[in-house]
């Protein structure tokens, strides 16, 4: 279904207005708050439009060839935006300081304006509860059996949304990672709301390829392949034990010990609530690769290069789920004779701050992000080959950003207790996601920096690096 199809609801809501105050906007929220903000957000029973929070709208929405038929109001009281219905007229409802930092964006262009990772989330947020509107969704003041649908249509009218406003599908789902793992009522967990953006974010990029405009112009990304690090032995000629012994070559001892884990005080005000609370861990000797997992040594293993960014051998392979890593793995130790595995999220953590020869510092390798990582102040939009930047204090490369990596554990809040080697729970709406990526601001690739992505979805910005125990 098109994200901007309206939706045929069955069923009317029939409730008696006793009073002006009764009026209260039937509404509902990204995270599940549902709050009587037309009370707290009304004066004298007029509401106040912002006119460059609307302008922005406007563009929004301009984007997919819909129209602005919204009355946009500020709300202090709330904790982001909210849709809502008041006597028959449809509102958006945000708190000034949520949208504050986003207002001036531009999207009217063929130019689109540069968003960071933050931002990307703000705008995923008011985009959904646009949805709520576009599909013509009613607004029960109390929560029904449907309600849960039209979380899911709305979620995927953002994906829609966020893809003809010049995001990835990763900036489009970032901020999922805030919602509960399990659903309610209301509604669904953050797995099938990760489900709901890809889908309005593929079927998006398959009506409106970046390749040609849009509705209104998007950018065409024009991608050159990336230099080539020489290599001694090319690969048309390199044999089987030469690549095999390039796996084994590349690992590098971690000794276990004891470090804390999460938000700390080299972070400063950069931590996020999945980064805290800080606790101790403790980890056993493990080895790590030294760089990520390659374009080259993925083709050797798999026979072929998924690679959104191909020609570049010694680029980290990227565009690759966290399932097909496990194909990987498995045929990887059939031919390497087993150990390989992903590291846990824990292990990835100890080693990206240095292991037990950390100097504290806020990036893997150093204070300054722009120094020992690719990101989107330097990456000029691709990935580099690994190694390029300086290592860290273990001799670990592009733990800092050039791209995400996936961990074996499904992500979690952190407990406030002390854990041994910690695996994370069972199952979950998401797998850990590691060390950012070249398109992300620098601030998403610190040391403590976390996010999570479905096991079975790729992006051009998601590769990996191997851990090994020996048996």
């Amino acid at each position: 279904m098109s994200p901007t199809r309206p939706l045929l609801l069955i069923g009317l809501v029939f409730f008696v207005v006793l009073s002006v105050r009764a009026q209260a906007p039937q509404n509902t929220g990204f995270f599940g708050n549902v709050t009587a903000a037309g009370e707290v957000c009304s004066q004298n029973g007029s509401f106040l439009s912002e006119t460059e929070v609307n302008q922005l709208v406007t563009e929004m929405l301009g984007r997919i060839g819909a129209k602005n038929r919204y009355v946009i109001v500020a709300c202090p009281q709330l904790e982001n935006c909210q849709a809502t219905l008041y006597q028959g007229r449809p509102y958006i409802l945000y708190n000034p300081g949520f949208l504050g930092r986003v207002k001036r964006l531009n999207f009217s262009g063929s130019s689109l304006p540069q968003v960071s990772g933050k931002d990307w989330e703000t705008l995923t947020i008011l985009a959904h509860e646009l949805g709520h509107h576009i599909n013509n969704h009613i607004l029960n003041p109390l929560p029904d059996a449907t309600q849960r649908d039209r979380e899911l249509e709305a979620d995927e009218s953002a994906g829609f949304m966020i893809y003809l406003m010049g995001g990835s599908l990763a900036e489009a789902s970032h901020v999922f990672a805030l919602v509960p793992e399990e659903g309610n009522y209301t509604h669904p967990g953050r797995q099938q709301r990760m489900a709901s953006v890809k889908k309005g974010w593929e079927d998006a990029s398959k009506k409106y390829p970046r390749a040609t405009p849009a509705p209104s112009p998007s950018p065409v990304r024009t991608v050159e392949p990336a230099p080539v690090k020489p290599d001694p032995a090319p690969i048309r000629t390199r044999s089987g034990w030469e690549h095999a012994e390039a796996f084994s070559r590349d690992l590098v001892r971690v000794e276990g010990g004891s470090f804390r884990m999460g938000c700390t005080v080299e972070q400063g005000k950069d931590c996020e609530p999945g980064e805290k609370p800080s606790r101790m861990v403790t980890v056993g000797t493990f080895h790590i690769s030294r760089y990520e997992v390659t374009q080259r040594q993925w083709t050797w293993v798999m026979g072929s290069n998924p690679s959104a960014f191909p020609g570049c051998d010694d680029c980290p392979v990227e565009n690759v789920s966290w399932i097909e890593i496990q194909s990987f793995l498995k045929k990887l130790n059939e031919k390497m004779g087993g150990g390989y595995r992903l590291p846990t999220e824990a292990e990835w953590e100890y080693a990206a701050r240095g292991g037990m020869l950390s100097k504290g510092f806020k990036y893997a390798g150093g204070d300054d992000a722009l120094s020992v990582g690719w990101n989107k102040a330097n990456s000029d939009g691709r990935p580099h080959p690994v190694g390029q930047k300086p290592a860290n204090e273990l001799g670990l490369h592009d733990m800092t950003g050039n791209v995400w990596e996936w961990c074996q554990d499904w992500w979690a809040r952190y407990p406030t207790r002390p854990e041994t080697d910690p695996k994370g729970p069972v199952n979950g709406g998401g797998r850990v996601l590691r060390g950012s990526g070249w398109n992300l601001d620098p601030v998403h690739s610190r040391v403590t920096g976390r996010t999570l992505y479905a096991d079975a979805l790729r992006s051009e910005n998601l590769g990996f690096r191997l851990a090994f125990q020996a048996r």
